[in-house]
């Protein structure tokens, strides 16, 4: 099937618009100046068959008219400035490019489409290029037409995207020895499957002190993969192409696979054109204007100023200021030519792991324990988030207190998840920095004074509660926003939805920094963070304290110039002059130091601050150091980036497929290889190992039974005598895929303690059950629970749950035996026993009731789950409950013993409506418990959590919030 989007005759496209009566669209499309052969892009698409196309037109798309050829945020210079004070742009600008490329001859020329939702004409110079015109472009339509077409050639066609990850790393702890690692992953895999080490194929491991693009260069042998060629597999010729889909990596190194300059830059988002003019005067990176189509970067524009750098401009001082000017590199990257059919913009995605997890999740971390809790509050917060419930199967985050800089993206990812309702449970007023508090308020304040006066509605003040569950609200909206981004599951968000949420997250995390930043600066104690030589005297500090934070002077670098080449934390800087903010000298993501850990470095190779300096001809006020590092927080390219993932929503789907997670974890094994070595060609030793490890790998799973199937045969008998030898070149898919799951030792369970009675069903999806910590039977033997007693109304059960009357008989104990169970019990467990197991049970044979702590099993792909006393779970399908007990009863029948699996729970029940800070459902006790069969527990696990608000409201929340982590 081909997805078609229809075009028209721009007359066409007129007389539509003026009898729609469509003004809006119709006063655009008058601005164009159209010629006698222009056709309109229309978005409306269409599935046609192949054999019903008719006849093939020659079409030219124009990818440069329309484009806005001047800097939308030019360098300022350092002298003029407005009425305002505000710097004015530099006098000596360039354009993006003075040259445009010659178009070829076609029938139909097509300058512009219509977005028909929206009704905007948008110049195609602002719309990415597909993939498929790129590759025509680059290969030729006779390529595809005699290849790729199998009723026309008569052999079978592979097609293989894969995703290359490129970054560099440190070998070992002690010694600085970086090495560049290329990998490739199959883009096809499933989610659970991508992070599996297996599937991950080491490309090269460029030595220590290589170039970047000579090993980028060598890799040249892989560029006839890319366009297709003729392969014998399994005796069959077959036309495969195994491509590039995209390129992943951290930001430093995706601006070098872009061939941009990067956080240092003055425009340093590799995606649109934000620079001085809104960082300094405007002191906004969320701008809207730089999410407007024609601010953005595209893949013909990037190529011409490329162009541009290499053939027009002849001076080294005229490239220099225009690569300066906007932000890209002189020298262009190698990769361009090892993938000539790609999108040079967007396919080199952001990592929103890095960007999401150690950006924005680690700076409000930092700042609500340094800034925003007094320092007792400071304390009482790491008692509580050691208590706290953590969902199962976490384990405790090590306290923030003293180990948050070793926090890792992990520890962070979990944080970000428990933190909201944490808060939304234990912060009051007390607990916050009292200046903060001030500033804070004042933020709220204006902000809910604006929306009234837009409602046209008189502003009544703000409630107190309101300012705690705002700032609280900050933390809900960024763990949403990772959910978001970092969720395995299709949220059914479009992208311009996934935009609002983020934006969201991204502005309340901007307000609480500058509130912050603005607290701060009004404690008079504030002054011993000046050094002696900037300490303001008494009278300037005591009358800055009424000054906003917006009104400081800008922060800049000085007028040093760094070199090029200049590593800064292991990463090639860019160029810098007294334009640039100083939160950019910072990388906005963290640089590796070669030992594995991330921190940022100075040009000396020492941590810093990065402390900002000022410039200028009048003197004025600098911000605290310790203000001005949060303000500078607001300003981070990490907190830009994320207003673009919606451009990638829309190129890839999830978002949360191009994080590099898997690399990282796949650098540790290489790693823990290096250290077995001597020193000597590490990265020839790790190659040459990883290579057997797959080959062997593939030998096992039969890849080679064609072309050698006497060696195969061998490895397999091998394989089946010594299971162990193999044990760590296979994972549990290939075991499960080859039947080495049935009698194997692989499989043998650590856990068994007693032998269960299996599921009798023919779909088996609890294989070998186990329980496991064994409680004292006297102990449990005088503990009362609900469900030895309670008695629903049948007259009243088709109500709802915490309608239904009951009746409570006695309190009688749990049973220990059939001697010892209640009428009610014994019903329940029959009840569980025809349900779950199929067994219909009038009366219970002698048998023991065992208590224990956990129970355990595995899935159909033998994935083993626990599940203790005390964890929420949810069973036949949507129900869910707590696990109050779990037992094993025992059945001695005459000819056998049977032993089942069952759990007493106490059920939940969803309330109508969510919490108004958190908007996450409400849950209560429904009052009424249940006993279950194993059979009936789902694999998914709840995290459920009791808030006591500020309001006095008691309650529990179902936090749904799920993010992938290493």
């Amino acid at each position: 099937m081909l997805k078609v989007a229809r075009i028209y005759p721009y007359e066409a496209v007129l007389e539509q618009a003026e009898t729609a009566n469509n003004e809006e669209l119709l006063a655009q499309l008058k601005e164009w100046e159209w010629k006698d052969n222009e056709w309109v892009l229309s978005d409306e698409v269409q599935m046609v068959r192949p054999e019903n196309a008719g006849c093939w037109l020659s079409v030219v798309v124009d990818r440069h008219s329309g484009d806005f050829l001047d800097d939308p945020s030019p360098p300022l210079s350092k002298r003029l400035r407005d009425e305002n004070g505000k710097r004015l742009p530099q006098k000596r600008l360039s354009r993006k490019y003075t040259l445009r490329p010659v178009l070829p001859e076609g029938d139909i020329l097509i300058r512009c489409t219509i977005d028909t939702a929206d009704n905007t004409v948008r110049a195609m110079s602002h719309v990415p290029p597909l993939r498929a015109e790129l590759e025509l472009k680059e290969f030729g339509r006779e390529h595809f037409e005699q290849n790729w077409d199998i009723e026309f050639t008569g052999y079978p066609v592979i097609s293989c995207p894969v995703l290359t990850f490129i970054d560099g790393f440190g070998l070992y702890r002690n010694t600085r020895r970086s090495v560049m690692g290329m990998y490739q992953i199959p883009a096809g895999l499933e989610s659970k499957n991508r992070g599996r080490h297996a599937n991950i194929f080491p490309m090269v491991l460029g030595p220590h002190a290589t170039n970047f693009d000579a090993v980028i260069e060598a890799l040249g042998c892989l560029l006839p993969l890319d366009k297709g060629i003729m392969m014998e597999i399994n005796g069959v010729e077959t036309f495969v192409s195994v491509f590039t889909m995209c390129y992943t990596g951290d930001m430093p190194q995706q601006d070098k696979n872009t061939g941009t300059l990067g956080p240092t830059a003055l425009k340093f988002c590799r995606f649109c054109y934000i620079g001085p003019t809104h960082v300094i005067n405007e002191k906004d990176v969320l701008s809207d204007d730089f999410y407007q189509p024609e601010n953005l970067r595209y893949h013909h524009q990037m190529l011409q100023m490329r162009h541009e750098i290499e053939n027009v401009l002849t001076t080294g001082n005229k490239q220099k200021a225009y690569s300066k000017q906007w932000g890209i590199n002189q020298q262009r990257p190698a990769l361009f030519d090892l993938s000539p059919a790609l999108d040079v913009i967007l396919s080199r995605p952001s990592d929103p792991a890095h960007s999401e997890y150690k950006g924005v999740t680690a700076f409000i971390h930092e700042m609500l324990i340094k800034a925003i809790l007094t320092p007792s509050a400071v304390m009482e917060y790491a008692r509580v988030l050691r208590s706290w419930p953590f969902p199962p199967g976490w384990t405790v985050l090590p306290s923030p207190v003293a180990y948050l800089k070793s926090y890792d993206l992990t520890a962070h990812a979990k944080w970000s998840i428990i933190i909201p309702p944490l808060l939304r449970h234990w912060l009051r007023e007390k607990h916050i920095n009292p200046y903060v508090w001030d500033a804070w308020k004042e933020v709220v304040e204006e902000e809910v004074r604006l929306e009234y006066e837009e409602a046209g509605e008189d502003f009544k003040g703000v409630e107190e509660t309101f300012f705690i569950t705002s700032m609280v609200k900050v933390f809900a909206d960024i763990a949403r926003s990772n959910h978001t981004l970092m969720c395995n599951r299709n949220l059914q968000k479009t992208a311009f939805e996934m935009h609002d949420v983020i934006f969201y997250a991204r502005s309340g995390y901007v307000r609480l920094c500058r509130a912050v930043a603005t607290g701060l600066s009004e404690n008079p104690r504030a002054r011993s963070a000046f050094s002696t030589r900037d300490r303001p005297s008494m009278s300037e500090s005591l009358s800055s304290r009424a000054r906003s934070v917006m009104e400081t002077d800008e922060m800049v670098l000085d007028e040093t110039i760094r070199e090029e080449g200049i590593v800064a934390g292991g990463l090639l800087g860019s160029m810098q002059d007294e334009d640039v903010v100083e939160f950019m000298a910072g990388s906005s993501e963290d640089v590796d130091n070669g030992a594995g850990d991330k921190e940022t470095t100075g040009e000396d190779g020492e941590t810093t601050d990065n402390a900002s300096e000022s410039t200028g001809t009048q003197t004025s006020r600098k911000l605290p150091r310790t203000a001005d590092k949060y303000f500078r927080n607001s300003l981070r390219p990490n907190v830009h980036i994320g207003m673009h993932y919606w451009a990638l929503r829309q190129e890839y789907g999830l978002v949360s497929q191009l994080h590099v997670l898997a690399e990282e974890t796949y650098h540790r094994r290489l790693k823990a290889i290096a250290e077995t070595l001597n020193g000597r060609e590490p990265e020839r030793f790790i190659l040459e190992r990883e290579r057997i490890t797959h080959t062997i790998r593939f030998i096992l799973l039969h890849a080679f039974a064609y072309s050698d199937p006497a060696l195969t045969d061998q490895m397999d008998r091998l394989m089946r005598t010594v299971p162990s030898l193999f044990e760590p070149l296979l994972h549990r898919q290939d075991k499960l895929r080859m039947g080495l799951y049935q009698n194997s030792p692989w499989d043998e369970d650590q856990e068994l303690e007693i032998e269960i009675t299996e599921d009798p069903t023919p779909i088996r999806l609890h294989l070998k059950p186990t329980v496991i910590g064994k409680l004292n039977g006297y102990t449990i033997g005088k503990q009362t629970h609900p469900v030895c007693s309670w008695v629903p109304d049948d007259g009243a059960a088709e109500g709802p749950i915490e309608q239904r009357p009951r009746t409570n008989l006695a309190e009688p104990t749990l049973p220990l035996s059939k001697r010892s169970m209640s009428e009610p019990f014994q019903r329940q467990l029959r009840a569980a026993y025809e349900r779950e197991y199929g067994i219909l049970t009038k009366s219970f044979f002698p048998g023991q009731v065992q208590y224990s702590d956990r129970v355990a099993f595995s899935d159909s792909e033998h994935r083993r789950h626990v599940f203790r006393v005390g964890d929420f779970i949810r069973y036949h399908g949507k129900k869910f409950g707590i696990i109050d007990y779990i037992f094993v009863h025992d059945q001695i029948r005459p000819s056998t013993k049977d032993r089942r699996i069952f759990l007493i729970l106490s059920r939940y029940a969803r309330l109508v409506g969510t919490d108004p800070v958190l908007r996450l459902h409400k849950v209560r006790d429904a009052g009424e418990p249940i006993i279950i069969g194993l059979p009936a527990v789902e694999t998914e696990r709840l995290y459920i959590v009791k808030i006591n608000n500020r309001e006095g409201q008691t309650y529990y929340v179902e936090v749904d919030w799920d993010i992938i982590w290493l």
